[in-house]
């Protein structure tokens, strides 16, 4: 699998306007949020988003590259390390773990 397979450069679609852009969606859950909210103050907001955000990213991802953590780590552009952590963290299962030698 060559580099440019594993992390492609991003593409601009403008002809599939269908697709919500990330940023959007979450400023909509985001209002959506507040409203709920009331008088209420949030607490621990930067990390209910960060949170909600990273669990599916590498659920997706981890699955996208059949549980090969270089080649999600590279996708990420984050260290495996970094990516072993985090899916520690998040209680996600590699569901192809790399056998132990």
């Amino acid at each position: 699998m060559s580099p440019a397979s594993i992390n492609p450069t991003p593409v601009q679609n403008s002809a599939d306007e269908s697709i919500p852009k990330i940023d959007v969606t979450v400023r909509k859950a985001l209002e959506r949020y507040f409203q709920t909210l009331g008088d209420e103050k949030p607490h621990a907001l930067y990390d209910m988003v960060v949170s909600a955000a990273e669990r599916p990213l590498l659920e997706y991802v981890m699955a996208r590259y059949s549980g090969n953590v270089s080649h999600a780590a590279l996708a990420l552009g984050i260290t495996r390390n970094t990516l072993r952590k985090k899916l520690a963290l998040h209680a996600i299962a590699n569901p192809h773990p790399t056998p132990k030698l």
